[in-house]
């Protein structure tokens, strides 16, 4: 949920100075401005999200809530979740699971360094990304300019070319994921079906059945 993190933290610390930020390319906008901005001025917690809604309107939430009555449910846990917690005064010196997690967090267990690496960047025909496109699932025109970013990249056929030259794979498009969720769904829903059928088939059966024993029984 967009801010669970501020509110969790400053649960635990009232005091922190926690600033979140979400969306694609808002927070790589912002990211460049945290390099920018002196390190006296910056918060002890800058939380970045790519999608808008955080986990909350990813592509693994069914759709059949729209995004109020997610957010109300949302609201709801968070509410009961913290109406079972004493005091925040008390909280963080009183509560077990704080103090144990808090006696073995280690700051260079989060810290990672990347190194720069070389690329191929030769050159991709148009029948190479219109084989990712098909990776993708992406078909008409409008799916190959969706555009939506989560990938953090500007356009559809960006991440296309990615996936051509082998430094990205479909499971990382947002909309692939959506789709093929939708897909296996869809498939399950189908497969709950024949099942369905076939019980039914059964039990007219054994209806059919038993009728038959019971003539059989009477006619003796």
């Amino acid at each position: 949920m967009p801010g669970g993190l501020k509110e969790c933290l400053k649960a635990m610390d009232p005091n922190l100075k926690v600033i979140n930020s979400e969306g694609v390319p808002e927070i790589y906008h912002n990211l460049g401005k945290y390099l920018e901005t002196p390190e006296s001025a910056r918060p002890d917690v800058f939380d970045v999200l790519s999608c808008d809604l955080g986990c909350t309107a990813g592509p693994g939430v069914p759709d059949r809530h729209n995004m109020l009555e997610i957010m109300g449910i949302m609201e709801n846990v968070k509410q009961d979740a913290f109406a079972r917690q004493t005091k925040q005064v008390t909280y963080s010196r009183k509560n077990k699971q704080y103090l144990s997690f808090n006696s073995t967090l280690k700051l260079e267990d989060f810290l990672r360094e990347y190194t720069p690496k070389a690329v191929d960047v030769s050159p991709i025909s148009q029948t190479d990304i219109e084989k990712a496109f098909s990776e993708l699932r992406k078909i008409s025109k409008s799916e190959k300019n969706f555009d939506c970013q989560a990938c953090e990249y500007s356009s559809c056929r960006e991440m296309a070319e990615s996936i051509a030259k082998g430094l990205n794979i479909p499971q990382n498009c947002h909309q692939y994921v959506v789709k093929k969720n939708s897909e296996e769904s869809d498939n399950i829903r189908r497969h709950n079906e024949k099942i369905t059928e076939a019980n039914n088939d059964i039990q007219r059966l054994t209806s059919v059945l038993n009728n038959e024993i019971r003539i059989a029984a009477e006619n003796t």
